[in-house]
């Protein structure tokens, strides 16, 4: 017998959570296979992932960070080697 994964339904976030742009996306064990980002300002942005039930603090040191160039869209697939955490997923 084949063990299927839970896939979460896909969740879409218009807007942070906090003012530091944080989404608690995942409470407790998932693995992240995939994440598509926008960015509209006219800075470079980072989109940075966390094993964390709360918003990190300062100094806190992401699982993994990718640069998000000015007013472009980027995807970050790991659905070959998912991003696993274990508290809580914080982007």
């Amino acid at each position: 017998m084949f063990n299927q994964p839970y896939l979460l339904p896909t969740k879409k976030y218009t807007s942070p959570s906090t003012l530091d742009g944080y989404s608690l996306v995942q409470e407790g064990f998932s693995q992240l296979i995939k994440v598509v980002a926008e960015n509209t300002n006219g800075a470079n942005r980072w989109v940075q992932v966390f094993d964390s039930e709360t918003v990190p603090n300062d100094g806190t040191v992401p699982l993994a960070s990718f640069k998000l160039a000015t007013t472009v869209q980027g995807i970050f697939d790991f659905s070959v080697v998912p991003i696993t955490v274990y508290s809580g997923l914080v982007i």
